[in-house]
């Protein structure tokens, strides 16, 4: 979050963090792939939750190697799904 990691999660794992509102970027990674940068704005008391997933292009080649930093999709998740 924001440049700093501030948690690391084994597959189907969560964690909870208590953030300041505000804007906060957030960023998946898994050995060398990463996800693109996600900004949320986060309102004072809101919950927000975040998925991240490989994505299809991490099955390629290019994704895997060339693109390392596309591989994985970070997302939120929307409140009736949760």
């Amino acid at each position: 979050m924001d440049g700093v990691v501030v948690a690391r999660l084994k597959q189907g794992s969560s964690v909870d963090l208590q953030v300041v509102p505000g804007d906060h970027t957030f960023r998946a990674r898994l050995d060398w792939q990463t996800s693109s940068p996600l900004t949320v704005s986060v309102a004072d008391e809101q919950r927000v939750v975040l998925e991240a997933a490989v994505g299809e292009h991490a099955q390629t080649f290019e994704g895997t190697f060339c693109q390392p930093g596309t591989s994985l999709e970070l997302s939120p998740v929307p409140p009736a799904a949760r």
